[in-house]
């Protein structure tokens, strides 16, 4: 089994530091824990620390298909698409 609550608290602790990468992970382990509502607001803070990000928007069209929002799914991975190109390259520097 994964060990969700060991990860939490240290992503928890990293985003105390302004970690963004670490609000991303964060989304991810409360999505894998069905805690949508939770998912949600970390890649929206995602978003708002780091700007426009296909992984952001990635992340909450992740959320909406979980809720089963597959219109608000496609308005998010359409926001994400313009910047797909730039998360990449700034992945890879």
């Amino acid at each position: 089994m994964e060990d969700y609550s060991s990860a939490k608290k240290e992503l928890l602790e990293a985003t105390k530091k302004d970690n963004t990468e670490a609000l991303l992970l964060l989304g991810m382990v409360y999505l894998a824990q069905d805690d949508v509502e939770n998912a949600q607001a970390m890649y929206k803070q995602y978003i708002s620390a780091v700007g426009d990000s296909a992984k952001g928007y990635n992340g909450l069209a992740l959320c909406d298909i979980r809720s089963g929002d597959y219109d608000s799914a496609l308005d998010n991975i359409t926001k994400g698409l313009p910047t797909a190109r730039r998360d990449a390259e700034s992945s890879v520097q």
